[in-house]
């Protein structure tokens, strides 16, 4: 009973082999590993998603302030560890909150009108800017 099995016949089986045992493999990588896998998706933060803990509260001076003094206090509440930058026409002023959360910084004015960008950074490169406008006459009324 010795069978002579032709070339095409055995590579074919071989390949067919080859396959389903790739596929039994592939079928217990994915059983043992499923939780993981589950716990994957749920773990996926698109870049879009704006960050929960991080904040940036500007509480002087206000939106359309008027001004008789060269001199205006920006001051506000931002995340720990954060950097703000200040900048007013062309003067820009930065600074590191630390570990408290309250920042202030004094700043010149000009006289007219005065666009204050108050930008803050937090460590995981998140950025969240205020805009406010601030009129300065050196005519006291």
């Amino acid at each position: 009973m010795n069978r002579h099995l032709s070339t095409k016949v055995f590579v074919i089986s071989n390949l067919l082999i080859l396959i389903i045992g790739l596929i039994f493999i592939y079928g217990l990588y994915y059983f043992v590993n499923l939780d993981t896998l589950k716990n994957a998706s749920n773990e996926y933060n698109p870049v879009t998603q704006e960050p929960i803990s991080f904040n940036l509260t500007v509480s002087t001076p206000e939106d359309n302030t008027l001004s008789f003094d060269k001199n205006i206090v920006v001051s506000g509440k931002t995340s720990p560890d954060t950097t703000v930058i200040i900048s007013v026409n062309d003067s820009i002023s930065g600074f590191g909150t630390g570990i408290k959360e309250d920042f202030s910084k004094i700043i010149n004015l000009t006289a007219g009108k005065n666009i204050i960008n108050i930008t803050a950074f937090d460590p995981q490169g998140n950025t969240k800017t205020e805009i406010r406008s601030v009129f300065y006459s050196e005519e006291k009324l």
